[in-house]
């Protein structure tokens, strides 16, 4: 009798098992080789059985054991207990209830905060007219310089450079609003739209507003334009004369030219 970790799972294996017991035959040619677990099935014996062998299925179930749990393996109660937390499913209600409890929650704040605002709005439409107007002066004073004299000139009369004006709305003694008005460009004795302020040129249409114009024959003309068109050139270098100088009459020398 020995103990062993696993039984024979073949005839060869069987056979060699037994030689090495020295088991023999029963009076039918038997083997009398067996291998069994014990009673507390906590590991398998081989020993020799003494009386006639009766029939034996091959690889039988009550050889598979679980040395640990004591148990046979092909017994469905063997094995380790499944946790309870597996067995139940996850109740992932309670979540789902209190996510939707707080987006209700947030909407319903949201709604009230709107309301409260508009009605602050209609109780006191002239503190909201106030803060609007105030904005939109801002930001015309911004991009308009109300400066109705500020011009720059060159040498030669005919250019001039002028700048956009605009008025804009303050409040009268009676408590109302004078009107708005745009920006706009004062030059050559009219009034023009920063837009329409451009080069006569058609190929050209350069906007004069920031760039400077030069006048000629009613028209308005960007320097370059002018320049190709009207500017007098020299007659040694035909380069054009941008500007006109004078020249004192007393060091005037006719080699020097």
């Amino acid at each position: 009798m020995a103990l062993i970790q696993a039984c024979p799972e073949n005839q060869n294996e069987v056979i060699e098992a037994s030689r090495k017991l020295g088991c023999s035959y029963d009076k039918y040619g038997n083997n009398q080789y067996l291998c069994l677990p014990n009673e507390e099935k906590t590991s398998l014996i081989e020993f020799c059985s003494d009386g006639v062998m009766g029939i034996q299925d091959k690889d039988p179930a009550c050889q598979n054991i679980n040395t640990e749990l004591h148990c046979y393996v092909a017994d469905p109660l063997c094995g380790p207990k499944p946790s309870p937390f597996l067995e139940e499913s996850f109740n992932f209600y309670p979540i789902v209830y209190t996510l939707g409890g707080l987006l209700f929650f947030a909407t319903i704040c949201i709604i009230v905060w709107c309301r409260w605002r508009r009605n602050c709005r209609k109780e006191n439409p002239k503190a909201a007219n106030d803060a609007e107007m105030e904005f939109l002066q801002k930001e015309q004073l911004a991009q308009t310089v109300p400066n109705k004299t500020n011009t720059n000139t060159f040498n030669d009369e005919s250019r001039q450079f002028n700048t956009p004006q605009e008025e804009y709305s303050r409040e009268s003694t009676d408590g109302g609003l004078q009107t708005t008005r745009g920006s706009y460009v004062s030059a050559l004795n009219k009034t023009w739209c920063p837009e329409h302020f451009v080069c006569h040129e058609r190929s050209c249409g350069q906007n004069l507003l920031n760039n400077g114009f030069v006048e000629k024959d009613g028209a308005l003309y960007c320097e370059k334009d002018y320049e190709q068109r009207f500017a007098p050139s020299c007659a040694r270098c035909r380069n054009t004369i941008k500007e006109v100088q004078k020249i004192n009459p007393a060091l005037y020398n006719k080699n020097n030219i």
